[in-house]
């Protein structure tokens, strides 16, 4: 019976094939070809979706309702027509039958689960019916019959992310790469870190950031992936060796990426652990990102100005902010003052110190930090918020030029 069964499918293949190259042509033809195939073999699958196709194709009501018994014929003979599925699909919904709608589609994604436009329309519908569970479930039967078919567990994974299971979705990801290791390609790590962002899964973002770069080294994306997953979850050493990496391959990513880190550290007042990420963009940026960095180390010398304050490394730190800083920007006079204010203060307790011990080079220090503070204080001209304190240093510098020129006199004989 089998045998005869293949005999009956051979004889109506050549008519059923017929009438799908003559639909358009020669519908009526086509028509006559597929019920010869249909005389031979009552539930082709083929001739049925054929004549179906016609039928829908004069676009009258009562024709659609014809093609959608066709169409049904069709997948009844041929339960794997794809395009047979779809057109029912798309009756139904026209008809307003959700129930069968859904059906439709799941046998559709059982067909074709790797089929992405497929996956994304029946997710939308079954979301629209208020059943994102559908999909997973096509996926879970399918896999109680082939609990190795890695086309079902990609299924299952892109339903359980759709529904924000992002656990069970790295689940199945993770057994895809472990039934077939070619599966594991650049697109499968994108997916899997994408997911594992969602929810953070510190251990598995490490782990997979690791082997995906390891495994494509050269991938920008990937790159940019996985600096993105180590600021996400603050592995801020991890973040540093993948941001040398990515800055040979995209410096402009980097930079922002390392100017966000810094902010992030800064926000949380860990200056000291920002200085690496502020030491990328000085070296790698633009003007406007070298700017960025300067404003982020502006704030982090703040903590400078409270007792007891520390005037030189305010003075030291402020001269590197000025090295990176747009000399026209809004960083830059801030800067400015308040390296003049510490030049100020250290000139107060230097002064002292050249006084006591009579000293030459103490004095000639004196007089390169008031230089260098008068310069200061005229670079922070713009800075109008401190402008009367400004003013009153001046005149302390401005008085005490006669002292340490007699000091020099005096103490350099």
């Amino acid at each position: 019976k089998m045998a005869d069964g293949f005999t009956t499918a051979v004889k109506a293949w050549p008519d059923a094939k017929a009438c799908v190259d003559e639909s358009k042509a020669a519908p009526e033809k086509a028509i006559a070809s597929a019920k010869k195939a249909l005389a031979a073999m009552p539930g082709n699958g083929l001739a049925n979706f054929c004549i179906g196709s016609i039928t829908l194709a004069r676009g009258r009501k009562a024709d659609s309702a014809d093609a959608m018994m066709y169409f049904q014929a069709a997948v009844k003979g041929d339960p794997l027509s794809l395009p047979a599925w779809t057109n029912l699909a798309a009756g139904y919904e026209a008809a307003g039958d959700t129930t069968r709608t859904i059906d439709a589609l799941k046998q559709m994604l059982l067909i074709a689960p790797t089929n992405q436009p497929l996956r994304e329309l029946a997710f939308k519908k079954f979301l629209s019916y208020g059943h994102p569970e559908v999909a997973e479930g096509v996926a879970d039967d399918g896999l109680k019959l082939d609990p190795n078919n890695v086309d079902l567990l990609e299924l299952r994974a892109n339903a359980r992310a759709f529904r924000e299971n992002y656990s069970g979705a790295l689940d199945d990801l993770e057994q895809i790469a472990a039934l077939d290791s070619t599966r594991a390609d650049s697109s499968f790590y994108v997916k899997y870190l994408v997911f594992a962002s969602q929810k953070p899964d510190t251990g598995r973002l490490v782990k997979w950031s690791s082997a995906a770069l390891k495994k494509f080294p050269q991938n920008l994306t990937l790159q940019r992936q996985v600096v993105g997953a180590y600021a996400q979850v603050g592995l801020s050493d991890s973040l540093l060796v993948a941001l040398n990496a990515l800055v040979t391959m995209d410096t402009a990513s980097a930079v922002g990426f390392a100017l966000q880190q810094a902010k992030a550290l800064q926000d949380v007042k860990n200056y000291k652990a920002s200085d690496p990420f502020v030491a990328l963009v000085a070296r790698y940026g633009d003007v406007q990102a070298r700017d960025g960095a300067a404003a982020f180390m502006l704030q982090g010398v703040t903590p400078m100005l409270q007792p007891p304050q520390n005037w030189q490394g305010l003075a030291d730190s402020t001269r590197a902010i000025l090295k990176l800083a747009n000399p026209t920007g809004k960083v830059a006079p801030i800067a400015s003052h308040f390296l003049g204010l510490a030049l100020v203060n250290l000139i107060a307790v230097t002064d002292k110190q050249a006084e006591s011990q009579k000293s030459c080079d103490l004095a000639k220090q004196i007089d390169g930090m008031t230089g260098e503070a008068e310069s200061a204080f005229s670079a922070a001209e713009s800075y109008a918020a401190q402008k009367q304190a400004r003013d009153q240093m001046l005149r302390y510098l401005s008085g005490l030029k006669q002292r340490t020129s007699s000091m020099l006199r005096v103490y350099c004989k």
